[in-house]
């Protein structure tokens, strides 16, 4: 018997017409580790919501079908106890949080469940040491980073030791390190405690060689499951998009098996050269678009610092100039201190010490003038209760407003969703939703926190074309911070490294990743010791087709 059976599980969501889930049969077996795999807006969240009863408990709306958990419909369940079984971290994990303290919030969910209260500031040390909070442990929440509090709303749930733990995009916020040591402690916790795990994710790279079944949505329908390896097969017979980067270059130049890791990408590289290693000094293989560098930024600041009210210097001297026609990546761990620096710049916090200039502008008259910013809580981006009135209002009171609001909601897969409320979007829908009004507001500098997180891979392309359309052709310039190492590869110029709220690396993409351990793409890793200039995959197919060809 299934530890979780879907039976013919179908939800509308309220004053929908469209099912959000339709006709879903699924077994999910103990210790199991799933991935729910799908275009944004497929249903992922929704199944998820759907597996600890938050639909239709909170959502609302009309469900049919049923989930057997343990022998019993979810229905059946005393709600304090299904918790304690049934827990989910999710995309948006600010809105989970409701304490301002760490440890109190990651003790929250023990003291509904009325736990003694020496067993549950144990619990809660554990938790503190597990997840490595002890350093933020003092902090207030508010001044978290978005992967600290995804952390910290982790460090809740398994507080309560669930035996199915669902995670709605839990690495979309961390850096590079941070999200390798979360995905390794799930994979350890679903081996050595037997804890199923349901990951929607979209760091694939990441996730793939880790769970053991992929199950691919599409429409609120299940359209393919099986193994990773036959995932991929099916994708790439079928013409799906949503695959890991490797297979997707090796595909076209071998028919060997298909590498999901640096490791087997390494040793098949190895295989198709015959164990040669070489490197074409003289013929470098980055083609990074190049910059032209005006005498005059669009951003500069000069010794900008800044300290919150507790007294953490967030941001140290920093000097930074960003001119037309530039795609910077802004990268550093969590915590480092990049978002405070859009802040900043956005006019949301001030700074006692320093100088800035955006543009021609120095005072708050720069935030509409030139300036979009995507905030990582995107929660509190929209006005409006309309999403086509959102994105006039972004663009102004223009005779073709409607029709450039309509083109940028096309691109953005929002076309069906204009009379929708913004804010009941899916995660996902959100940000896509929020791109769609900085792109037709038409700034100068867009400056961007994690504009990646929640959108597919054929959604991230066509952010990433049409950001270098207007950078490096109608000469803006974008701030990106991101963790996305694939996105950033593919379309930064330059690269900003912060730590501890300093600038410690400025310069162009290729020559910063090249000096990198571990802030560096797959790609990068599986070709460094053959070619050492490969950044991405475009790059890489070039490389192995020139292989293909001398063989």
């Amino acid at each position: 018997m299934s530890l979780l059976d879907i039976k013919n599980l179908s939800y509308f969501y309220p004053q929908s017409d469209f099912p959000a889930l339709k006709d879903i049969n699924l077994q999910i077996e103990a210790g199991e580790f799933i991935l729910l795999l799908g275009r944004s807006g497929s249903g992922k969240s929704t199944l998820a919501r759907a597996l600890c009863r938050l639909v239709p408990d909170f959502y609302g709306g009309k469900i049919e079908g049923d989930i057997i958990y343990k022998d019993m419909s979810l229905r059946d369940w005393d709600s304090r106890l299904l918790c304690t079984e049934l827990s989910m971290v999710f995309q948006d994990a600010e809105r989970q949080i409701l304490f301002n303290q760490v440890e109190r919030e990651v003790a929250f969910g023990l003291e509904n469940l009325g736990m003694e209260l020496s067993l549950m500031k144990r619990r809660v040390a554990e938790m503190m040491d597990l997840l490595n909070l002890n350093e933020i442990c003092d902090k207030s929440v508010n001044d978290l980073s978005g992967g600290e509090k995804h952390k910290v709303a982790l460090a809740g749930v398994l507080a309560m030791n669930p035996r199915v733990l669902i995670l709605d995009e839990p690495a979309s916020q961390l850096d590079p390190f941070a999200a390798e040591q979360l995905l390794d402690f799930l994979k350890k916790i679903n081996n050595e405690m037997g804890i199923s795990i349901v990951l929607v994710e979209q760091k694939l790279d990441r996730v793939f060689f880790l769970v053991y079944r992929v199950v691919v949505l599409d429409r609120g329908e299940i359209i393919f499951q099986g193994s990773p390896d036959e995932e991929v097969e099916w994708a790439l017979k079928g013409e799906y998009p949503l695959f890991p980067t490797l297979p997707e270059v090796f595909s076209p130049f071998t028919d060997k098996p298909l590498p999901l890791t640096v490791k087997e990408g390494r040793n098949l590289l190895g295989e198709m050269t015959g164990g040669i290693k070489e490197s074409r000094s003289g013929k470098s293989a980055c083609r990074t678009k190049a910059t032209a560098i005006s005498e005059n930024p669009l951003v500069e600041t000069e010794k900008l610092n800044f300290i919150y009210p507790d007294g953490k210097e967030a941001v140290k001297n920093l000097n930074l100039q960003i001119h037309p026609g530039e795609i910077v990546a802004f990268m550093g761990a969590n915590g480092a201190g990049k978002t405070t620096v859009l802040k900043l710049l956005m006019g949301l916090l001030k700074s006692r010490r320093g100088r800035l200039r955006i543009a021609e502008f120095s005072g708050e008259e720069k935030v509409n003038k030139v300036l979009a910013y995507l905030p990582q809580n995107i929660q509190d981006f929209f006005l409006a209760d309309k999403l086509m009135t959102e994105i006039k209002m972004s663009i102004g009171n223009t005779e073709d407003s409607e029709k450039v609001a309509r083109y940028w909601l096309d691109k953005m897969g929002l076309g069906e969703q204009i009379e929708m409320d913004p804010r009941k979007l899916s995660a996902g829908e959100k940000q896509r939703a929020a791109l769609a009004c900085l792109m037709a507001s038409n700034p100068s500098v867009f400056l961007l926190d994690e504009p990646t997180m929640g959108i597919d891979i054929e959604q991230k392309k066509f952010l990433g074309d049409s950001l270098a359309a207007m950078c490096f052709e109608e000469k803006k310039a974008a701030l990106i911070v991101s963790h996305d190492m694939d996105f950033i590869s593919e379309y930064a110029s330059r690269v900003l490294i912060m730590h501890h709220g300093r600038l410690i690396a400025d310069g162009p993409l290729e020559e910063v990743l090249a000096d990198n351990i571990f802030y560096i793409p797959q790609i990068m890793r599986v070709f460094q010791d053959y070619e050492p200039g490969i950044i991405n995959r475009r790059q890489a197919m070039e490389v192995l087709r020139e292989i293909k060809t001398r063989r």
